[in-house]
């Protein structure tokens, strides 16, 4: 049956009849493509690498046996029982609990932004794949269709047909989708993928392929790990990003949920070091990954942007060292930020080689103890300072704050589009849901913020 809102006039809200229909999702994904690099390209450099870049002390020399002298004992890392709220977007202020002025637009961040090269549709046009007339609706509608068309849908591989994952993102009009759960050895995701593309091909298609044991797509080859790229040269892992990029868009992917910017802790567990997933190699000091890291990635996005794909560089501020890391899982743990969690994220940046960055579901104890740094306005704001404020900033999937922290699922993407995420990546589960989302969200952000992400995801898409 067609869903109406008492609140929209015109009962043209959403054009598509929806069946009212709950989905479970995974527990959580490891984490979670339109390529646009040309879009938005970091003019500067200076600016990303000066004030107030890195905002905690360099950590000692470690090998990666040992853990940062900066991070607690895992007594002092139990996750909190509550979470507060952003009631607002990101501040001004290098406080984590300072509040900013509801026309204060994120765009004011000291670090240089990557201005488009192409025109920027305006922000009352209506992307197609469900298309409304924006002057058949009220401007409330038109605000409730770019906070739409900012999120992020998951849907699980293997509870979810692909009629079903296109009928629903055809009634939320949804921006993006990435998919959980799949069967990377049988060509599952490769026929998902396609078939949203082909039947939506202006959805953002978002995947986790980070080679190794982390991928959805099915590959004619095998993709290295990137512990394994981290030990070759940068020419040959700019050869494997290329690699990887072409069966991407092969598959309608233009979006990768790499690379993964995280240090090795070396303990063999933990969501990081158990899957082999740093560019860190053992040994090395959590400096000399660092720069590793940031050497080996930057190569890896060049890889992928020549075959037109964007990456995503994760998990910000840093997870290779939280706490605890038992069970291949960082959700519910806590870090303590340093230079080496950030360098990379400078590097990149200053590189013109980062599309997207993506927020981590860790608490960042010396920025914000209260939130994760998916819902927290200073992570935020830290993020801007580094790379700047057009670079597109996503989040984990926010099924796992909903999981851990008992925050719904509606509450958790509004909260996190007010803390200053562009586009959060949440699981699908009904349209209730997530109009409900969307409602939260136009009654709490503020109205630049939405639209600025809004622009982002137009001239990315």
């Amino acid at each position: 049956m067609a869903h109406h809102d008492p609140n929209d006039p015109s009962g043209e809200k959403y054009s598509q009849p929806v069946e009212y229909r709950h989905q479970d999702g995974p527990q959580h994904a490891p984490d979670g493509g339109h390529g646009g690099r040309n879009a938005l390209i970091v003019i500067g450099l200076l600016g990303v690498i000066g004030a107030g870049l890195f905002v905690a002390n360099e950590e000692s020399h470690h090998s990666s046996g040992g853990r940062a002298s900066a991070e607690s004992s895992p007594g002092s890392h139990e996750p909190s029982t509550s979470i507060s709220v952003p009631s607002t977007h990101r501040a001004n202020s290098a406080s984590s609990t300072a509040k900013a002025s509801p026309s204060k637009s994120r765009t004011s961040s000291s670090a240089p932004s990557r201005p488009t090269s192409r025109p920027t549709t305006h922000a009352t046009s209506v992307p197609s794949h469900n298309p409304v007339t924006p002057t058949s609706v009220p401007s409330h509608e038109n605000l409730r269709l770019e906070v739409a068309r900012t999120i992020v849908l998951g849907f699980d591989a293997q509870k979810t047909s692909l009629d079903d994952m296109v009928q629903d993102l055809r009634a939320t009009h949804a921006g993006g989708a990435f998919l959980v759960d799949v069967d990377n050895s049988s060509g599952q995701g490769n026929e998902l993928y396609r078939g949203i593309h082909n039947a939506l091909p202006d959805v953002m298609l978002m995947s986790d392929e980070e080679g190794g044991n982390v991928h959805r797509l099915t590959y004619p080859f095998s993709p290295p790990s990137a512990q394994q790229l981290g030990a070759m040269t940068v020419a040959q892992v700019r050869q494997w990003g290329m690699r990887e990029g072409a069966v991407m868009r092969q598959n309608g992917v233009r979006w990768d949920l790499a690379p993964v910017l995280d240090v090795d802790d070396g303990s063999g567990t933990g969501a990081i070091s158990a899957l082999d997933r740093s560019f860190g190699q053992p040994g090395q000091s959590y400096a000399a990954q660092s720069a590793n890291i940031a050497a080996k990635a930057d190569a890896f996005a060049k890889g992928l942007e020549a075959e037109g794909v964007e990456d995503v560089a994760k998990h910000f501020p840093g997870i290779g060292h939280a706490l605890p890391n038992s069970d291949t899982d960082s959700h519910a743990a806590h870090t303590t930020v340093t230079n080496s969690d950030l360098r990379p994220y400078a590097t990149l940046a200053a590189n013109g080689d980062l599309g997207g960055v993506m927020m981590s579901n860790v608490f960042a104890d010396n920025w914000d103890s209260s939130r994760p740094a998916d819902i927290s306005p200073a992570a935020y704001r830290k993020l801007d300072g580094i790379v700047g404020s057009n670079v597109l900033e996503l989040t984990d999937d926010l099924t796992a704050i909903s999981n851990y922290y008992g925050l719904p699922p509606a509450e958790s993407v509004a909260a996190a589009k007010v803390a200053g995420a562009d586009m959060p990546l949440v699981d699908y589960t009904s349209i209730g849901d997530f109009e409900r989302a969307v409602d939260i969200t136009v009654s709490e952000e503020p109205v630049a913020q939405i639209h600025e992400s809004y622009e982002k995801y137009l001239a990315l898409k």
